[in-house]
């Protein structure tokens, strides 16, 4: 099945059953020509990682400043930014004013964290939606994994119950975990080099 053609580019986008998306020449291509550039659909912090700031992905040790828009902690007033990094889930959480408290900032967090990266994808559908087909086409290997298990349960409990964005089905947000599990890989850490950074790329 074709999915993506245009003259102007040196390969159409194809779907196939057994493998998923692929990008198949559709033309006679140079050695060393490039093919295109791609850039990350959302980035965020890797899974399961202590509270970090959603800005600048520095640890936080405890409670310094909150965003003035949605109460989610970040490092410092210099990390509010409103075309920063968290503004997507900031956009979201403001629709509902869901609170956030951290009890203890030495300790993983994964319902609140592991959904930042959920959110900046689903985000995608309602505001880039050529970036948001690209991702959706993705295999999640939901296929090889448990139907229910306790991580994706618990993200999907913290988006649609904690933080009320019901406009995104349970059927949505399990497959973005697995796009996310099987097409996110680590694109970099922050500068004090003690959080992973996560990237999913709508082409490669």
């Amino acid at each position: 099945m074709v999915l993506q053609h245009s003259t102007d580019l040196p390969y159409t986008v194809h779907f196939e059953e057994r493998c998923g998306r692929l990008l198949l020449a559709s033309r006679d291509i140079s050695a060393g020509e490039i093919l295109f550039h791609d850039v990350p659909g959302a980035v965020g912090p890797d899974t399961n990682p202590k509270p970090v700031c959603l800005n600048c992905y520095k640890r936080l040790p405890f409670l310094v400043y909150r965003c003035r828009h949605c109460s989610w902690p970040l490092c410092s007033s210099f990390c509010q930014q409103d075309d920063g990094p968290h503004a997507r889930e900031c956009q979201l959480f403001q629709i509902h004013r869901p609170r956030f408290e951290i009890e203890d900032y030495n300790k993983p967090l994964p319902p609140r964290y592991n959904a930042i990266m959920v959110l900046r994808t689903l985000w995608l559908r309602d505001n880039q939606p050529g970036t948001w087909q690209l991702i959706d086409m993705l295999m999640d290997h939901r296929e090889a994994q448990k139907t229910q298990s306790k991580k994706k349960n618990v993200v999907i409990s913290f988006i649609r119950k904690h933080c009320k964005l019901i406009q995104f089905s349970e059927e949505e947000i399990r497959h973005v975990i697995g796009v996310i599990d099987t097409n996110g890989y680590i694109i970099g850490e922050n500068p004090n080099k003690d959080v992973d950074i996560c990237g999913l790329y709508p082409i490669t």
